[in-house]
């Protein structure tokens, strides 16, 4: 926690790039003053200077923050280091072989091992000392959960791939295993992609890693009916191809396990025998359930032929799994809810609504149902942030034919081009229902706002500026939209600016509570709001949008709670502004804006003072409607 804190205060100072107040600082971060004159010491001794603290505050020296970010990296690796050594070790390992061995003194390893012990408590695990050694202490379940958290928290920064996981596993042939399990899809006519591919290596790798502790995990038995599923018996293939590679056998119930963490993603290459030899009726009747309820409430069509027949294996999957408390992990999961997040809440809710009677559902299962969905997003404008466009160009030897085939393949994930025109006049029969003209005419002075002229060829300098258009035009669509829903929404009675230090669960109930008293929501609002909040957070970046896992209000509104300084919400997690969420079904899809603005706010540097010191609802308007015209 002490790190967090460390962490917290350099990344407030850095952005408030002024003096802060010791007393300022410690209500923001609600760190009390003596720890917080404790922390800045260490923080100054990790990077000489970093801080500069007197009688009036605290200010930040950004030309050392550079290096503080570099040191606190280094830390966090050796961490990992040390973390790795000791959960591959079969044996403990002394205290000073391990320092001699990271190149670190004593003292820093001591105080390496004291965060180590904060991480190993998030898995129910202990570091265990005597004699001058040290050991991780706890269930061999939750040692292999710490293996693989690991390993998959390499993967986003590119660290592990198929090619080097023999560096972390030199005793094993991974090329032999890939070999065996792709083996195994062809005889049954299979098809595994290439993430599902290295989570069953990982998952192989890892057990056969630690097979003396293997009585630990799985001594149940495997019933003849378990035996005859596919899964099982793709799995028992498997197995035995890996028993001749390797001096390991498996259990039947082992076998069972690996089988339902294939069936994940597996796909029948004969998509005939697919669908209903290997599915239910009831999963069938399912996905068809879900398909009605996205199209209803979502106005997003999906092809049952197209999509639904992967989408129902993929249910099966996930069902068996929860029924049987088998954890998955997807790493991409904060990228997913960050780049999609209002997939993510359609993927909550369907999960929620049809799948939940099943089992915990965890934020990896809803990030594998917004994969599913996001590859058909494209084909659906209405859930798209493509912009509508029309190209005016003369037929001129066919070069427009040309133009229109570039435009489509350099923006084919930013525009649709609807109309093609000879001239401008053509534009008065769409009700300027165009987001952007694209042009090799002279513009009209009219329609220069939402026009640009390019030539015939396209050169790439016209690319590039195209490219710059079109993000503009996309901004100043986005938060536009926001700003209207913001105004038809948010009244000004339901708007309040507060300053002092709340939990996430008391903002819910009071904001929960002025909306319960005028009718718009029910009573029990709060805490169903309150579990969402504990199954999944709500927060970006400094803001959080806490709502139910239904959209069920009786009328719908926004309420806001605008702080004057961050405050804690879960976990770590701290924001400025609260805008609880109250939607009737039916005006779901006009919420698309704020999630799509959530998308744009969290992967943008400089909209990270957007909620500060908010008084109004229309002063964020105004904010927003000077970024949608930031060029």
């Amino acid at each position: 926690m002490a790190a967090n804190r460390k962490e917290q205060i350099a990344e407030y100072l850095y952005h408030q790039k002024k003096r802060v107040s010791s007393s300022e600082l410690s209500l923001a971060l609600s760190i009390p003053r003596r720890s917080l004159i404790r922390y800045v010491q260490d923080l100054n001794a990790s990077v000489k200077g970093l801080i500069n603290a007197d009688n009036t505050g605290y200010l930040l020296d950004e030309s050392r923050y550079a290096d503080y970010l570099r040191n606190r990296d280094e830390e966090q690796d050796r961490i990992k280091r040390i973390i790795n050594t000791l959960v591959f070790s079969k044996a403990d390992i002394d205290f000073y072989d391990l320092s001699s061995s990271l190149y670190i003194s004593e003292t820093t390893l001591s105080s390496d091992l004291k965060k180590a012990k904060n991480i190993l408590s998030k898995y129910s695990l202990q570091l265990g000392t005597s004699k001058g050694n040290i050991r991780i202490d706890g269930s061999e379940r939750n040692k292999r959960q710490l293996i693989k958290s690991y390993i998959y928290g390499e993967i986003s920064d590119g660290s592990i791939s198929l090619s080097n996981m023999s560096e972390f596993f030199p005793g094993l042939d991974i090329e032999s295993i890939k070999k065996a399990i792709l083996d195994t899809t062809t005889e049954f006519g299979l098809y595994i992609d290439d993430f599902t591919l290295f989570s069953i290596i990982l998952h192989v790798v890892v057990k056969i890693e630690r097979n003396i502790y293997d009585s630990e995990i799985l001594n149940s038995p495997i019933s003849s009916h378990q035996k005859s599923e596919l899964f099982y018996r793709v799995s028992e293939s498997f197995c035995r191809k890996l028993e001749h590679l390797i001096s390991f056998s498996f259990t039947d119930a082992e076998v069972y396990e690996l089988g339902l963490l294939l069936s994940a993603n597996l796909h029948n290459l004969d998509k005939e025998k697919e669908s209903m030899e290997y599915l239910s009726e009831d999963i069938y009747n399912l996905s068809k359930r879900i398909l009605s309820y996205i199209k209803e409430y979502y106005d997003l069509e999906l092809d049952y032929e197209s999509f639904g027949q992967s989408f129902s294996l993929h249910l099966k999957n996930l069902i068996s799994r929860l029924e049987n408390g088998i954890r998955v992990q997807n790493p991409l999961k904060d990228e997913l809810k960050r780049m999609y997040p209002f997939i993510y809440e359609i993927s909550f809710d369907i999960l929620n609504s049809f799948v939940s009677g099943y089992g915990s559902i965890s934020d990896d299962e809803i990030a594998y149902i917004v994969l599913h969905i996001a590859a058909q997003i494209d084909r659906n404008e209405a859930l798209t942030n493509k912009l509508r466009c029309t190209l005016i160009s003369p037929d001129f030897y066919s070069l427009d034919k040309k133009l229109l085939g570039r435009l489509k393949t350099e923006f084919e994930n930013t525009i649709y081009i609807n109309n093609v025109f000879s001239s401008f006049d053509a534009l008065d029969t769409l009700n300027d229902s165009e987001d952007l003209v694209i042009s090799t005419q002279q513009i009209p002075e009219e329609y220069l706002d939402r026009s640009i002229k390019v030539s015939i060829l396209l050169p790439k300098d016209d690319v590039d500026r195209l490219d710059r258009f079109i993000e503009t035009r996309i901004r100043a669509k986005m938060f536009d939209q926001f700003a209207k829903h913001l105004v038809q929404y948010i009244r000004k009675d339901h708007f309040m600016t507060i300053d002092a230090e709340m939990g996430y669960e008391e903002a819910i109930r009071f904001a929960s509570r002025q909306l319960i008293n005028e009718g718009y929501v029910y009573e029990g609002y709060a805490e169903e709001c309150i579990e969402r909040e504990l199954i999944s957070s709500t927060n970006f970046k400094d803001i959080a949008i806490p709502h139910p896992p239904v959209a069920n209000a009786e009328r719908t509104a926004v309420y806001v709670l605008a702080n004057s300084k961050s405050f804690l919400w879960t976990n770590t997690n701290r924001v400025r502004t609260v805008m609880l969420l109250a939607i009737k079904k039916e005006d779901i899809l006009e919420f698309k804006s704020l999630f799509d603005f959530l998308s744009y706010y969290i992967s943008s540097s400089d909209l990270y003072n957007l909620f500060s010191d908010l008084n109004s609802c229309e002063e964020l308007i105004e904010r927003m409607s000077a970024l949608s015209k930031k060029q």
